[in-house]
């Protein structure tokens, strides 16, 4: 892994946090699952905390060197979240705070999201979680910046990409990288679209 990335580890979390939190304050997910627009931002700011505890635990994330853009990963072979692995990383009392509606919500997101996911990465892959850039600063190459290592590393294993995203300005970015709409799914109850993709190893 490049020098020039941080490797985020626990005291490391507020501010990554922070970077999500600006980043998906107005991402079609967080609309859709927070709708009190006045709660919004502390919520999203808990959820993001929890889960970068998560992916710092059982994956890995990695920031550019100002904090400019975060993300996170997990390997082949780790699934998706299981309730015992959130637990541990502190959910219980993040359900507290941002309440059922929103928990309901996220549940059937996740429930949609892990199907597509299931169906389309079958194999041996890696998954990225999620990749936040501060709002000010997008569109200047730090998306790719903190992504590329780590493409370059995934390409040399020979494995898979997966990843989903419900943010239609995302897909282009992504497809200058290499990943390919599998399929666009509507969430349920008149939420927004969800497309999955998936990048297969690149030849060196």
């Amino acid at each position: 892994m490049s020098a020039a990335l941080i490797h985020i580890t626990k005291k490391d979390i507020p501010a990554a946090a922070l970077v999500y939190t600006h980043a998906f304050l107005t991402d079609p997910y967080t609309t859709y699952t927070l709708k009190d627009p006045e709660k919004r931002s502390p919520q999203l700011y808990d959820l993001m905390a929890l889960f970068l505890r998560y992916s710092c635990r059982f994956g890995a994330v990695y920031a550019t060197p100002g904090m400019e853009a975060v993300a996170a990963w997990m390997p082949p072979g780790s699934g998706r979240e299981s309730s015992w692995r959130m637990i541990q990383a502190g959910v219980l009392p993040v359900m507290w705070r941002v309440g059922l509606a929103t928990v309901r919500s996220s549940v059937q997101v996740e429930s949609l999201a892990h199907k597509l996911h299931e169906h389309y990465a079958p194999q041996s892959h890696w998954y990225l979680s999620q990749l936040g850039v501060e709002p000010a600063l997008q569109r200047q190459g730090f998306g790719q910046q903190v992504l590329t290592p780590t493409l370059e590393r995934i390409d040399r294993e020979g494995k898979a990409i997966y990843l989903e995203t419900l943010n239609p300005k995302a897909i282009p970015f992504y497809g200058k990288l290499g990943f390919k709409v599998c399929e666009e799914v509507v969430l349920p109850d008149g939420g927004p679209p969800m497309w999955a993709m998936l990048r297969q190893s690149l030849p060196g």
